[in-house]
């Protein structure tokens, strides 16, 4: 659980070096680019490849695959993939315009402009006017004449040197090319339409080569982007860069290997550097989870495990059936067993699969902790009644224990906060955090027979730490104005920390939820079993197969759904954590960062 400590350097070296640094760079994998000089010329398109690749793929009419790969060239075949793509979209668009403008032009018919009207001043002009409105033409005009008419419209031409300026109807734009001109281009665009499609039926042809050499044009397009982002000054370049720190001795072998000289910088405390997270194992599950919502600061604090772990927690709370965990851990075991490794997989890298098996084992842990089976609850005198701890029927005892989370979950959250600040925010968050505490404390002790000691306990700390968090806030405002503004703002905190306290009840009320869902399921087909004779059996199984699959489905979207917004939204409000830019390694794309190859 931590953020890997980074340097700032700069590589400077020989021109024609450039390519082998980033080549090399690129293989070490360690290296996030800063931009020194962003031309205009260079293009970054990593998703280009896989695109042109889409393309070729999506025709309807494809060639038989190539045998032999001698005559292939992948940055040709791609760069003439997506020519054609770009062609074909221009010529689509220009397309509709025609056929639009062809719509238009239809009923005036094929009008070239006569010489002789143009050499005696005189213009062609057009209105669509109803059919009532032809006796409001002004008297002076008269050459004009209706060229076609429906059953509302008259499609009138008006010859005249100047546009007249009162027609009932304002004229119609129609152009200065004629139908016929039009009706050629259009010709012109299915012919080179078909041409295109032809080459690209084609290249179809080299699809399979294509798709084998996907991650080098990729690569190759990731260095090109690299490349703009550096310097040249007089047939040197200048690369600079943040590493982690241990890579160091790694950079400075590849460095003395080309024969480039490397500079390392000091980051000024305004520059956020980017955070790269050091988690391995099953700690990279809360770092995936973590990085839905944000990036930690890099002077902030990593709370990926925390994350991890009250979010397996608040999920097997939602399910809390044993059932249902086995269900889950069956298909988790049949997917598991299909699925091959991908490609340039960090050995020991954790991503969904070990956070897919620690939320059915705590969907089981919970489930057998509240003898729950399928919405059904075991009975007193089965072997496996003696694992239930707890009575998932109990409203009382699971509000209070949801609450009880909650306060535990915000209080670690705010010690958290304590301990990475400094001065009055660090009393701050410590203030809130003996609130917190207090606060449950207090309420937990009413009604208990627990004495009056641990309410007041639970009072003074209340008390307590309220006063330490106002004082904090009032001592970091400026002027009488902005203390009087820390202090409003520090009270109206006191309600939001109720508020985000409640919000854990959803813990009991999605669980609550799912099992009277699958109590009915349960009691709508033992209904369905007793009261239809024949059939009952095989329409009660099918209602416990549609009802349980169903709510299945609901629990584990409710589990995932509210199980991360308790971490993303109560927990990170008060755990003071910072939000920071991603460490984004320049390696190959199969290739697993430096760090991870590292270990």
């Amino acid at each position: 659980m931590s953020i890997a400590p980074v340097i700032r350097l700069t590589l400077f070296g020989p021109t024609h070096a450039k390519d082998a640094t980033l080549l090399q760079a690129q293989e070490l994998g360690c290296l996030h680019i800063e931009p020194l000089d962003r031309r205009e010329d260079v293009v970054a398109d990593r998703p280009q490849a896989r695109r042109a690749l889409a393309f070729l793929l999506a025709s309807p009419v494809r060639r038989h695959a190539a045998h032999s790969a001698e005559r292939f060239d992948a940055e040709a075949v791609e760069a003439a993939a997506l020519r054609i793509e770009a062609r074909l979209r221009a010529l689509d668009e220009e397309k509709r315009t025609l056929i639009k403008r062809l719509r238009v032009l239809a009923p005036w018919g094929d009008y070239p402009l006569d010489p002789d009207l143009l050499a005696r001043g005189l213009r062609l002009w057009f209105y669509v006017l109803p059919h009532w409105r032809l006796a409001q033409m002004p008297e002076y005009l008269t050459a004009w004449k209706v060229v076609a008419h429906d059953q509302r419209n008259c499609w009138v031409a008006v010859v005249h040197p100047d546009e007249p300026h009162d027609m009932p109807v304002p004229r119609e734009h129609t152009g200065s090319v004629a139908l016929h001109a039009l009706q050629h281009r259009l010709h012109d665009l299915d012919a080179e339409h078909d041409d295109l499609l032809a080459e690209r039926i084609a290249l179809t042809r080299w699809c399979d080569a294509l798709a084998h050499s996907l991650t080098r044009l990729e690569d190759q397009a990731e260095r090109k982007r690299a490349a703009g982002l550096t310097r040249e000054v007089d047939g040197l370049f200048a690369l600079s860069a943040w590493a982690p720190a241990a890579a160091l001795p790694d950079l400075q072998e590849m460095a003395g290997r080309i024969g480039l000289a490397m500079v390392k910088h000091k980051a000024p405390p305004a520059e956020l550097p980017p955070t790269w997270l050091d988690n391995i194992g099953i700690a990279r599950s809360g770092q995936n989870l973590l990085g839905i919502f944000l990036t930690p600061g890099y002077r902030s604090w990593d709370p990926s495990t925390w994350v991890l772990v009250s979010f397996v927690v608040f999920f097997g709370m939602v399910m809390a059936d044993a059932g249902y965990a086995l269900v889950m851990l069956f298909v988790l075991l049949a997917l598991r067993l299909r699925r091959r490794p991908a490609a340039g997989e960090a050995p020991g890298a954790a991503g969904v699969w070990p956070l897919a098996w620690l939320l059915a084992a705590s969907t089981g842990a919970w489930g057998l902790g509240t003898g729950t089976w399928f919405g059904s609850a075991l009975p007193a005198t089965h072997p496996m009644a003696a694992l239930r701890l707890l009575d998932g029927t109990d409203f009382r005892l699971m509000m209070r224990l949801s609450l009880l989370i909650g306060v535990l979950h915000l209080t670690l959250a705010s010690l958290a906060q304590a301990r990475l600040a400094r001065g009055w925010s660090r009393i701050a968050a410590a203030g809130w955090s003996a609130v917190l505490a207090g606060g449950g404390l207090a309420g937990f002790s009413i009604d208990q027979g627990w004495g009056d000691g641990l309410r007041w306990t639970g009072q003074s700390l209340l008390g307590a730490g309220l006063l330490a968090a106002l004082t904090a806030a009032v001592m970091q405002g400026r002027g009488l104005g902005g203390r009087a503004a820390a202090l409003l703002a520090g009270l109206m905190r006191l309600p939001a920390a109720l508020g985000d306290t409640l919000s854990y009840l959803r813990l009991f009320a999605l669980g609550f939820a799912g099992a009277s869902l699958a109590t009915a399921f349960n009691d709508l087909a033992r209904q369905t079993l007793h009261g239809v004779p024949g059939f009952g059996v095989l329409l009660a199984g099918l209602l416990l197969l549609l009802g349980h699959t169903l709510n299945l489905v609901l629990g584990i979207a409710g589990g995932l759904v509210h199980g991360l917004r308790l971490n993303f939204i109560e927990f990170l409000n008060w755990s003071g954590v910072e939000e920071g830019r991603p460490f984004k390694p320049f390696k190959l794309k199969d290739a697993p960062p430096w760090m991870h190859r590292s270990r």
